[in-house]
């Protein structure tokens, strides 16, 4: 359960949501088993697995201190677009053997519908959670994917779910140029420390990227990249010796992993079950995942103050 990345997202509307209200709206779109002859399911199941055989409300949802936690389950079934080609291929050359003329396009489709339609039911499931939680101190909703496929999922799934809540646009700052200027002068804030991995590209040639791992990013060839323009696209950062990410220009937060201090910290609840040590994990995560989520968005999210100081510079 503990997030391996996170994408943040305001809500433009205050949620005073309890638990089980929030149970009660997931529970019109539980997650049921695939059927055989569909390609995926997709329903909201259990953040934590239990014997009970049907999901009931209060297991849709784990709560605490005022964050809820709940995830998008996913079946999809694994049906290789080359096995569907290889039968296609094979069945057209029987055809053409045995009838004497040539199968045209139109009919290779039909084809291939109609073999894709038998082969799906004896295909084998790729099972899937996608986790999130809400915040709701912050009226905000933190995501456990950076995945664009699972990410919409998940989004289209909620609004289905929730029929009057929306996310609040984030206006951005540069995260390149911050990011850029933290390895070309090291001023980060001083809860931060830069690591040994980062990413550079070039905004002049499409496609240029420069990957670091394991290197000093104070040293003399990553400021050349720099000064020959090369911009920051990903850094390896560690929050207070607490949490050790990878943060990319378009505010995501990757390759997330949580010291042995703050999991050590969780353990020490002395949990007996397997439910008491979910929840210690549950509590430590979110506390500690939330700081870092809230620092970031003062650092890279646009506010009123902003565009005042910008008026004023404009004015000066």
């Amino acid at each position: 359960m503990w997030f391996k990345s996170a994408q943040l997202f305001n809500l433009s509307i205050p949620i005073g949501y309890k638990p089980e209200i929030l149970a009660e709206s997931l529970k019109v779109f539980a997650f049921k088993p695939c059927l055989p002859s569909l390609p995926y399911s997709i329903g909201w199941g259990a953040p934590l697995e239990t014997n009970n055989e049907e999901t009931d409300n209060i297991s849709l949802v784990h709560a605490a201190n005022g964050y809820i936690l709940f995830c998008l389950q996913i079946e999809e079934k694994i049906l290789p677009s080359t096995v569907v080609q290889q039968e296609v291929k094979e069945r057209v050359r029987n055809i053409e053997e045995c009838e004497g003329r040539k199968v045209y396009n139109k009919e290779k489709q039909n084809l291939k519908e109609e073999i894709y339609t038998t082969l799906l039911p004896k295909a084998f499931s790729k099972h899937k959670k996608i986790y999130a939680y809400l915040d709701t101190h912050n009226n905000q909703l933190i995501l456990g994917t950076t995945v664009k496929k699972y990410t919409e999922w998940f989004l289209t799934w909620f609004k289905k779910s929730i029929d009057y809540t929306e996310f609040k646009f984030l206006e951005l700052k540069s995260l390149s140029t911050i990011m850029t200027s933290w390895l070309k002068h090291q001023n980060q804030p001083q809860d931060l420390m830069l690591e040994e991995d980062c990413a550079l590209f070039d905004p002049n040639e499409q496609g240029k990227t420069v990957r670091c791992k394991r290197q000093d990013l104070t040293s003399e060839a990553i400021k050349t990249f720099i000064e020959e323009g090369s911009q920051a696209k990903q850094l390896r950062l560690t929050w207070k010796d607490q949490i050790n990410f990878v943060l990319t220009s378009d505010f995501h937060v990757q390759a997330i992993r949580f010291e042995d201090n703050i999991v050590d910290l969780a353990k020490e609840n002395y949990a007996e079950t397997k439910e008491q040590q979910f929840d210690a994990n549950f509590v430590i995560m979110t506390q500690t995942l939330t700081e870092l989520m809230n620092l970031l968005k003062s650092l890279f999210i646009k506010t009123s103050a902003d565009d005042d100081k910008k008026l004023e510079e404009v004015a000066a």
